[in-house]
């Protein structure tokens, strides 16, 4: 898990998740379900972020709120 604010005793992964945190974290993103839930922004840069992974467009949902 990965939050955008922190409180300062945070200890744990912080930012959004992006292509260099997917390749680091995540041993085969081809093989993975995906579900992204946000502001519609951030919505559209996982998606297309996951595609540039090659993951299957089945394999990507989404709610955007």
């Amino acid at each position: 898990m990965t939050v955008t604010r922190a409180e300062e005793s945070y200890q744990g992964l912080t930012g959004r998740i992006d292509k260099e945190f997917i390749e680091k974290n995540v041993s085969n993103p081809q093989q993975c379900v995906y579900y992204i839930c946000g502001a519609p922004g951030m919505v559209r840069d996982m998606k297309e972020t996951l595609q540039a992974l090659r993951v299957p467009s089945e394999a990507i949902h989404h709610e955007a709120w």
